[in-house]
């Protein structure tokens, strides 16, 4: 109460409650707790703006990101032009709102190696002639032609009479690499590029391919 005369009130005590997402927006909405923190994504977000204008929002996007590892020293990836493929293969704007689950991060691109785009200082760096700067399947097909593949009537990409398979490895229980290796096989595939998915407890090696 700004008006009152005395000696401002200080609360007694502060509570820290854990609880899942749906759980503290219903308690904010009720107002059992006055603030709250927790990763949103799109149905949060939804949730929240229903509240209405009693609730301020702010995103804090967090210095953390998700990286595409290909492995280069074995395996059909050992050829750059095998890699720059798949790098034109990937919609990476598609494979930001599955793993951000249509949360604010989905806007947030990471263009640069040495700082996440929510880090003070960010800039982008990634070259815009780069493969993994935007889709493109016609400049896979080029590169993997050039490579010495060629595509068969069911649509995948082969060499030599064997198809061109990548082994791809996330810890899948832990969110959000499940559904990100689920959505790049897709894209994979839809690439011509065969793919399989393979458990990874982050200390096992794997065979050439990965």
């Amino acid at each position: 109460n700004d008006r009152y005369w005395g000696t401002p009130a200080v609360p007694d005590e502060v509570v820290f409650q854990a609880a899942d997402a749906p759980s503290l927006v219903d308690r904010v909405r009720s107002g059992d707790v006055q603030a709250t923190q927790f990763r949103a994504d799109a149905d949060d977000l939804t949730a929240l703006a229903a509240i209405g204008s009693a609730l301020t929002v702010r995103t804090l996007p967090e210095p953390a990101l998700v990286q595409l590892a290909l492995r280069s020293d074995d395996g059909p990836l050992a050829d750059l032009r095998v890699r720059r493929a798949v790098a034109a293969s990937l919609d990476r704007s598609a494979l930001r709102a599955v793993g951000t689950d249509g949360g604010p991060a989905a806007a947030l691109p990471a263009d640069s190696f040495a700082r996440a785009p929510s880090q003070p200082g960010y800039r982008a760096t990634l070259p815009p002639d780069s493969p993994a700067a935007r889709r493109d399947l016609d400049e896979a097909a080029r590169l993997l032609t050039e490579a010495g593949y060629t595509r068969g009537e069911d649509g995948m990409w082969a060499r030599d009479g064997r198809p061109l398979t990548l082994r791809l490895a996330a810890p899948a229980q832990v969110a959000p690499f499940g559904r990100l290796v689920a959505t790049l096989g897709t894209q994979l595939r839809a690439a011509g590029i065969a793919s399989v998915v393979v458990a990874d407890g982050g200390a096992v090696p794997f065979p050439p391919g990965r």
